[in-house]
């Protein structure tokens, strides 16, 4: 293997290994469960997850966090057909199964 392909290869890695992790933070603000989208005080908490996760998981906590802000902004008169709207959305659905199985990754 020449210099330049393991020069390559070791900024592959490298890059991989910044983009796979999270601060131990992350594991200590997500608790032994991540917070629900239902309205319930849970952007605080995405607030906290986003400001602690590191690498490609800040995108998908952020999209969760931005569709909890949303739910909030409804009230607790809301319908549950529109709050359902909001956190079922396809893209929300698919940013939490990803943070989910970071969490069990990084967490345990």
């Amino acid at each position: 293997m020449g210099r330049r392909t393991l020069a390559v290869v070791l900024v592959v890695i490298v890059m991989l290994r910044a983009c796979a992790a999270s601060p131990p933070e992350f594991c200590d603000v997500s608790g032994p469960s991540l917070p629900a989208l239902d309205g319930e005080n849970d952007a605080n908490r995405w607030r906290a997850l986003e400001a602690a996760a590191g690498g490609s998981v800040r995108a998908d906590v952020q999209m969760l966090r931005v569709a909890a802000e949303q739910i909030e902004r409804l009230g607790p008169a809301a319908e549950f057909e529109l709050v359902a709207a909001l956190a079922l959305r396809p893209k929300v659905v698919e940013a939490h199964a990803r943070v989910v199985a970071h969490a069990r990754r990084a967490c345990g």
